[in-house]
């Protein structure tokens, strides 16, 4: 399966350039838009909760709410946050994954000038999206590191999976297999919030593929009873409250 570029405004390998069929870019409709903006004007908020403790407590009150569909109606512009998005290196590819046929993937990837970069897969969380990379991608780059940001199945971009069952050791499959497409048999791996699951599986799954994992949110996994097997092939950091494994 060839590698679409979805929006071409860095460099980027021949490999994938060769391979390429159709640039594309964010583009949502703007009938999506404005369907957005009569949802917003059409809100009807509560108006009996005001002497209401319970509507008090967690602090989402009426007029806090208010105040999110006045910003999202008046002053949000997704268009301007579409350009910002747009300037991100992106492609989709289709990666097979066991027992769901071929899945239509949205990823970053952001070549490092350096001539002996790391591959990193950086994973995002929920409820993130691959955005998350972008303040870091320049550090990333600079520091010798070649960035795959993928969009999970069913986030973004990506497709969901028309199965039920998808947890994240098809995730782990997937994304390993993305890495190995791009022709990085060897790579790091960053999880955050769920990502951090699934990096860790890409760490059992692949260990003679994965140098390395790193994830900061230590709290969402369970490592004891695969934490043997795992160390014996992968170096894995985690930083939860200033300690590290």
């Amino acid at each position: 399966m060839a590698i679409e570029p979805f929006r071409v405004s860095h460099s980027v390998p021949n490999y994938i350039c060769h391979q390429a069929q159709r640039p594309l870019q964010i583009n949502i409709p703007d009938s999506e838009l404005d369907l957005l903006q009569r949802k917003l004007e059409l809100a009807r908020l509560p108006t009996n909760l005001d002497q209401e403790q319970w509507a008090e407590s967690n602090g989402v009150t009426v007029s806090k709410v208010q105040e999110v569909v006045d910003f999202w109606r008046a002053s949000y512009s997704w268009r301007k946050e579409e350009a910002k998005l747009n300037h991100l290196p992106q492609y989709k590819t289709h990666v097979a994954v066991k027992d769901f046929g071929d899945l239509d993937l949205h990823f970053v990837h952001s070549p490092s000038n350096s001539t002996n970069a790391v591959p990193l897969l950086f994973i995002h969380g929920w409820p993130g999206s691959f955005a998350e990379v972008t303040k870091v991608l320049p550090i990333l780059n600079e520091a010798g590191f070649d960035v795959v940001a993928p969009s999970l199945p069913g986030y973004g971009f990506s497709q969901c999976p028309d199965l039920p069952g998808f947890d994240n050791q098809y995730d782990a499959e997937l994304l390993h297999q993305l890495m190995l497409k791009l022709g990085y048999d060897r790579y790091v791996v960053q999880g955050g919030d769920w990502g951090s699951d699934i990096a860790r599986n890409i760490g059992i799954l692949y260990p003679e593929h994965v140098k390395g994992v790193h994830i900061n949110h230590i709290n969402l996994v369970s490592l004891s009873s695969h934490l043997g097997s795992f160390v014996q092939g992968v170096t894995i950091l985690g930083y939860h409250a200033e300690t590290e494994l």
